[in-house]
């Protein structure tokens, strides 16, 4: 049964009758919430103390618009809350994971929320267990449970049918962190034990971004100064003898304009829209705080496989009976390629599906192209691994650079080992020649190594095989005894062309600053051919090895680590090494990864990112966004997304900061001369919900940048001041400040106060506007049309005002003509 699965029909039915295999979250976006939540605000508090100051200065109505204002700004609010958190929301359902599943009797990959009860799911190294399950095979199956029992020692997992023990089952959330097996799915959803302790459970709150972190303190530093400001207008227009209610109403307002209230509303918006324009890049986000960090690193360290490459792994060349043959060649029919074929098949984790006349590889591509082989060869592989079992299986190991099994085939057992070709070769003792075994001496082994060089410089991946007779238990044994003494085969080189993209991609990484790193398991020969190929090296940079890498020291590394361009047959241990080197160095450091061991380099970069094809559950879990179509272009999109959003962000805040400076220092500089405030409490409220607030949410979705990829990273420890701009913050508000208090103090030598105040409100609002396109700094004034809507829907509402008079009492102002 379990070799059948279920059917489509059965798998339907259980799917309407289980519902979707996923865990229902505990937080619900609550619209009331957030729009109660508005009125919670520093803003709002300020606001009501002024409609309070206008009720009992008999300004009813001042009282009036003052509570519109309330209600709109918290509208305002809302509706910037409530499309951000639906944004960020939408993050968990944009990482899709697959699962192989046994259906119609055939093996096929489905999403895992479509698993359902009675499923027999495979499991590989590295997946996150997707629904609760009873094993039905299992080779060295170690779980980590962590997630469940809080213990980190992983649990070895067995197949016993009768018995009802943990150990028999898996459980949803839990890591496979070695071996291989096969479960029944027993439970899927809320009904799994991960379900059910989750129905307990809140969700984590996102974690802020630094950026909001430092934004949060600056507010708090506004805060003070508009409560200082507040108190310096009171002071000095009690001073001059102004009344009490309308000098204290003037600086809750004044309070009110320094305070840039809409900022944490544009940015969480800014990010949430950004998180949506990435994952049409190609980039899912997982932590808000990477759309920061992609944005300023200078140094992307890279997987070569699947990411540089295009990961469509085609063998090309065969080396066995000391020759080298292309794979069409009809010479390739000896005894040597038949039993290389028979390692490559019976060795092998992947499958291959069949349909409409086109294979599709389930697992490892390059173990597919192993199989594909063996098919376009003639060979039947459902037929060839059916006359025997593997006994005991040793998986692939980063570290050791092979894999093995142990094969049964009626009274015959054999071990039968691949991977990289120095490794075989170095555990060999014999070797396979023309069907006869002779002895594979150093001088033999100096030919082999010759053979690999020629092959790597070629840019080819390669595999070794070998095997030998085997009698004993392979667990009483272990694994380095099980695989020495071996019978060298031959060599399988496979062809994974660089991307198209990739190219280019890094000519524009290097314009951007950005030093880009070759990280690969493969031989150094292949990592330098395909470097050269794709524009990654260019002269005489260094290329270094695994093994040259073990003797260094952390210091030696970190003091040569600039200079290193490819580091090839390396470890995910290494991969760790070489992240902490470029930090230590000051750089900022984005990673790629798949594998499960890849999780602490992942962790360690101030951007982890893993692969959204190839990668495993571990890796992107552990990692802060997720490319999904594993393409090193895509990476450096995200670069440029991040770039420009942060720097969009920065516009906002610097035009909420420009103005709101400018109505400070002319309130401040007009009462502290004994002159009467420019702008009243209307006016001074009226910008700060329309002048400041449309304008700041266009700039957040501004186009890039003509030099946005031509200029250095951000450095990381500049304070935020200093990135936004100091001197052009207090100059604009200087200016603004200056022609409003000169403007208004004109008016006021000829006892027109009103027209004054008239025409400082004025100038104000369209000088605001003019700051909207400064702080864009040289950009073509009519690429952001938001913002042309912005300004021209603000200019408009003021001439509205000033030629309407029902407004004019609402506004304090009077006819200029």
């Amino acid at each position: 049964m379990i070799n059948q699965g279920l059917t489509s029909e059965e798998a339907a039915k259980l799917l309407e009758q289980f519902g979707k295999n996923e865990i229902i979250s505990g937080h619900k976006i609550r619209p009331l919430e957030i729009f109660i939540s508005q009125f919670k605000s520093f803003l709002i508090l300020i606001l009501f103390i002024a409609a309070i100051l206008a009720s009992l200065a008999g300004e009813k109505l001042d009282t009036i618009v003052i509570i519109v204002i309330i209600v709109l700004n918290s509208i305002f609010g809302f509706i910037q809350e409530y499309r951000a958190e639906k944004a960020i929301a939408a993050l968990k359902h944009m990482v899709v994971t697959r699962v192989r599943v046994i259906r119609d009797g055939k093996e096929i990959e489905i999403n895992t929320v479509d698993l359902v009860p009675g499923d027999a799911f495979i499991i590989e190294e590295g997946q996150k267990i997707p629904a609760d399950g009873k094993l039905v095979e299992a080779v060295n199956l170690q779980l980590n449970e962590a997630s469940l029992t809080g213990e980190s020692l992983p649990v070895s997992k067995k197949v016993n049918e009768s018995e009802e023990d943990d150990k028999f089952f898996i459980f949803m959330g839990t890591i496979a962190e070695k071996g291989k097996g096969m479960a029944i799915v027993t439970a899927t959803g809320m009904k799994t034990k991960f379900g059910k302790i989750a129905s307990l459970l809140k969700d984590i709150k996102e974690e802020p971004t630094p950026l909001q972190k430092h934004l949060d303190v600056l507010g708090k530093q506004l805060g003070i100064i508009a409560v200082f400001g507040a108190i310096l207008v009171f002071g000095f227009g009690f001073l001059h003898g102004g009344e009490i209610l309308e000098t204290m109403l003037t600086g809750a307002s004044l309070a009110v304009a320094v305070v840039p209230e809409g900022l944490p509303a544009i940015v969480t918006i800014t990010l949430a829209v950004g998180v949506q324009r990435m994952s049409r890049r190609q980039s899912i986000i997982r932590k808000l705080s990477s759309i920061e960090a992609i944005g300023s690193v200078d140094v992307i360290c890279s997987d070569k496989t699947g990411t540089m490459t295009k990961n469509e792994m085609i063998v090309r060349k065969v080396w066995v009976d000391g020759q080298t043959f292309d794979v069409e060649d009809e010479k390739l029919n000896n005894k040597g390629f038949a039993q290389l074929l028979r390692i490559g098949i019976l060795c092998n984790d992947a499958s291959i599906l069949e349909e409409n006349g086109k294979l599709t590889i389930l697992g490892d591509r390059t173990e597919g192209s192993l199989l594909v082989l063996a098919k376009e060869k003639g060979v039947n592989i459902k037929e060839y691994k059916g006359k025997g079992s593997a006994i005991e299986e040793f998986p692939f190991d980063s570290s050791l650079k092979r894999m093995s099994v142990v094969w049964s085939e009626g009274s015959k057992k054999e071990i039968y080992v691949k991977g990289a070709p120095e490794i075989i070769i170095s555990r060999s003792t014999k070797i396979l020649s023309d069907g006869k075994l002779t002895d594979l001496d150093t001088s033999e082994k100096k030919k082999l190594s010759k053979v690999v060089e020629d092959l790597a410089g070629n840019g080819f991946r390669l595999l070794g095989f070998g095997y030998k007779e085997f009698k004993g238990e392979p667990d009483k044994i272990g694994r380095d005894e099980v695989e020495k003494d071996l019978i060298f085969v031959g060599i399988v080189a496979i062809a994974d062309p660089p991307r198209d993209e990739v190219k280019e991609a890094i000519k524009l990484a290097k314009n951007a600053g950005i030093k880009v790193v070759m990280i690969t398991g493969d031989n150094p020969l292949t990592a330098k051919a395909i470097g050269a190929e794709i524009g990654l090296i260019e002269g005489n940079e260094k290329v270094i090895s695994g093994d040259k890498l073990e003797k260094m020291s952390q210091p030696e590394l970190e003091k040569t680590i600039r200079d290193i361009k490819i580091f090839a047959r390396v470890t995910p241990e290494h991969k760790l090494r070489i992240v902490k080197a470029f930090q230590a160095k000051g750089s900022t450091v984005g990673v790629t990864g798949d594998g499960v061991n890849d999780a602490p380099a992942l962790k360690q970069a101030d951007v982890g990112l893993s692969m959204g094809i190839i990668g495993t559950d571990v890796a992107k879990e552990a990692s802060d966004m997720v490319i999904a179509d594993d393409n090193f272009a895509s990476i450096i999109k995200a670069v440029e997304e991040g770039r420009v959003i942060y720097e969009n962000i920065l516009k906002s805040i610097r035009y909420l900061l420009a103005c709101n400076a400018g109505e400070l220092i002319a309130i401040l500089g007009a009462v502290a001369i004994g002159f009467p405030s420019p702008l009243t409490p209307i006016q001074i409220l009226w910008m700060n919900l329309v002048t400041d607030g449309l304008p700041a949410l266009a700039l957040a979705g501004d186009p890039k940048a003509h030099d946005t990829m031509n200029r250095p990273p951000r450095n990381k420890s500049v304070p935020i001041l200093t990135i936004l701009g100091k001197k052009f913050i207090i100059t604009v508000g200087v200016i603004l400040a200056t022609a409003t208090l000169v403007t208004f103090i004109v008016f006021l030598k000829f006892d027109e106060l009103e027209k004054g105040r008239t025409v400082a409100f004025t100038i104000l609002v369209l000088g605001q506007m003019v700051v909207a396109f400064l702080v864009r700094k040289g950009e073509k004034w009519n690429s952001n049309r938001l913002l042309l809507v912005a300004v021209l829907a603000t200019v408009i509402l003021q001439i509205i005002i000033l030629i309407t008079p029902a407004l004019h009492s609402i506004f304090d102002v009077v006819p200029l003509i």
